[in-house]
């Protein structure tokens, strides 16, 4: 039921994350259409037919488990992938049992990821048709080599002046990481 072999839709209600994914995917040659929530989802996914669809599990409207059952029942083929940043095993087994093809959790591991997307989708390779993973591919999107890290400067506030409280969203705080995008290779 699908448009294209490459296709994804990747569905998360943060647009940040939303905007990251997508620039890691369509570096690796994948045609990617976004969604904000599970609804909008659904929808996409009768009027497109990606391949492959990649959830976040706690959004609005409709969570990433009620998306991947409706999904399934629409198009037992289709492969969805569902990633959280509060994972737990039993979630996790009821997200397999459900027909899952894989549950990551977030910050994503994008190598992981890219291995999960090369077994569904055949290999993404231009040139020998392989399925496995192989250095002709185009990289994830990084800092040039040899590009510092950043560090934290406890030098920058003076010792008399007050701390100040910063509150973020676990995602958040990812997201700014320079670890969220830019592995060092494990």
């Amino acid at each position: 039921m699908s448009n294209s072999p490459k296709t994804i839709l990747l569905v998360d209600d943060e647009g940040s994350v939303r905007e990251v994914m997508k620039m890691a995917l369509e570096a690796w040659g994948y045609g990617v259409w976004v969604a904000e929530d599970g609804e909008e989802a659904l929808l996409m996914t009768i009027v497109k037919g990606p391949r492959v669809v990649l959830s976040d599990v706690v959004m609005p409207k409709l969570d990433g488990m009620t998306l991947l059952r409706r999904l399934k029942k629409w198009d037992p083929g289709i492969a969805v992938i569902l990633f959280t940043a509060h994972p737990s095993l039993a979630d996790a087994v009821s997200a397999m049992k459900e027909g899952a093809a894989d549950v990551l959790t977030k910050p994503i591991d994008f190598k992981r990821l890219r291995h999960e997307l090369e077994q569904l989708l055949g290999g993404n390779d231009h040139s020998s048709g392989s399925s496995s993973l192989s250095n002709s591919s185009p990289p994830i999107p990084g800092p040039p080599p040899g590009t510092p890290r950043l560090q934290r400067k406890r030098e920058l506030r003076p010792q008399n002046e007050p701390k100040k409280e910063v509150r973020s969203q676990k995602s958040e705080f990812r997201i700014l990481s320079p670890n969220f995008l830019f592995h060092s290779g494990s």
